[in-house]
């Protein structure tokens, strides 16, 4: 695997997301699989540029079912509206897996017109 500093790359995605539209992917994070959105809207209100992120574990009521429960990893990108890109100034810790593994993320997202040019990596273990 590929990794950024000490951190294992377990996900690099790049792709095209019209404004208030989602694009959904699976990573894999080793000890399971994750379900990704990631959701660009706008918010006129509002002044600057957010980023939100929600895990979500499906609920099942049968115990075998937990073998193929796939937790959703939901990113909401708030006015990232820069023709020149917005990004985090480092990567950012977002979780863990339950083994203490650390998840980590970033991001670069660049908007032209209505499209949002985005590219995201998600990261295991490392530092933050």
């Amino acid at each position: 695997m590929p990794k950024t500093g000490n951190r294992e790359v377990v996900v690099n995605r790049t792709f095209l997301l019209p404004k208030n539209e989602t694009a959904s992917f699976e990573g894999d994070l080793r000890l399971g699989k994750l379900n990704i959105c990631v959701i660009a809207k706008e918010d006129e209100e509002a002044k600057d540029a957010t980023t939100s992120w929600e895990f979500t574990i499906p609920q099942q009521q049968a115990a075998v079912a937990m073998l193929s429960m796939h937790p959703t990893l939901t990113i909401t990108l708030t006015n990232w509206k820069n023709p020149l890109g917005l990004t985090f100034t480092k990567p950012i810790k977002i979780g863990q897996q339950g083994d203490g593994t650390a998840i980590g993320m970033n991001m670069v997202v660049h908007r032209i017109g209505d499209i949002h040019l985005v590219t995201l990596e998600l990261y295991l273990g490392g530092t933050y």
